[in-house]
């Protein structure tokens, strides 16, 4: 897996101020999961989204990542779209795309009424055995063609983190899964932690094998911040493959781009261990922390070179 690069971990920073919620309006997103366990933030920040293209019509599910109604899905949910919807008090309005990111498989939707930001936590806090739940948005009768959105939620653990996805849309992007298999009503359901802080949201372009997918905060919270920025997601370059995980953790380089930014400076058989400062797990987890920052960025990355520590600076070069 190459390392491309720019990070989700910077932007956590720049948001944290939006993670406190405030009262959402009567009747626009659900309670919380949990039977009550959980704060009601979580809840009151997710959005029903009708999306309708050539391929039909879905029902699918985003969460606020901050004000003036920025909400974050998967840009699987999103492709091919022609119009978009948000249910707001028993009736759709119509919603904006602002853009979509199929590498990273995250989408951002401007909803015409205000949510309550969610509060996310890095994927650092999830660890398997973590006790999560899951809350979606499901079909209810509305009207033919086009159903009303309720709300579900089951309860899970989490069997994995940091593994990479490999699916159709966020090909090794970092994951955390959740057992048990439960089938998914949409995409984008949301994943939170026993205070109801989001950990991820569920991307179904994954066929699982043991478990739900998710996409973990940090990376859906960069990429979302990029998207409103411009649209796009602009992402710099390391030069470097990785090889198999290690069971200490850290992203184990098997090949250096001697023309690339990391030549010269890392070697075969590295691990990075941290990035400015933030602990790597894997290289998925690496690309993720990367994913955003554009060439010319600074990093400085912890390595442990056969057993050795050092830190080392590499300026992020421009994707090829």
């Amino acid at each position: 897996m190459s390392a491309l690069v720019g990070a989700g971990a910077a932007a956590i920073v720049v948001v944290a101020g939006l993670f406190m919620a405030s009262p959402r309006p009567t009747g626009t997103n659900p309670p919380s999961p949990g039977g009550g366990a959980e704060p009601a933030s979580a809840g009151r920040a997710l959005v029903a989204l009708l999306t309708s293209g050539a391929g039909g019509t879905t029902l699918d599910c985003a969460v606020a990542i901050g004000a003036g109604g920025l909400v974050a899905t998967t840009a699987d949910a999103l492709a091919g779209a022609t119009s978009v919807e948000a249910w707001r008090n028993g009736h759709w309005v119509s919603a904006s795309i602002v853009g979509a990111d199929a590498t990273s498989d995250i989408g951002l939707v401007r909803v015409p009424f205000d949510v309550s930001a969610a509060r996310f936590t890095d994927e650092d806090a999830v660890t398997p055995g973590t006790r999560v739940w899951t809350m979606d948005v499901t079909s209810v009768p509305f009207g033919a063609p086009r159903p009303g959105a309720g709300w579900s939620e089951s309860a899970g653990t989490v069997s994995a983190a940091g593994t990479a996805v490999n699916g159709s849309r966020g090909q090794g992007m970092p994951s955390i899964v959740v057992v048990p298999l439960v089938t998914a009503a949409s995409t984008g359901g949301v994943l939170v932690d026993a205070d109801g802080a989001v950990l991820g949201i569920e991307d179904t372009s994954v066929v699982p094998n043991s478990g739900e997918v998710f996409l973990p905060a940090d990376l859906v919270v960069g990429v979302s911040l990029d998207l409103a920025a411009g649209g796009t997601v602009s992402h710099g370059w390391l030069g470097i493959d990785g090889g198999p995980a290690r069971a200490a953790g850290g992203a184990v380089i098997e090949s250096v781009d001697p023309s690339g930014p990391a030549g010269g400076v890392l070697a075969q058989g590295d691990v990075i261990v941290a990035i400015d400062g933030t602990p790597v797990r894997t290289m998925a987890d690496l690309r993720s922390r990367l994913y955003m920052l554009p060439a010319g960025s600074p990093v400085w990355l912890r390595v442990d070179r056969n057993g050795t520590l050092a830190t080392m600076e590499v300026a992020l070069g421009s994707s090829p």
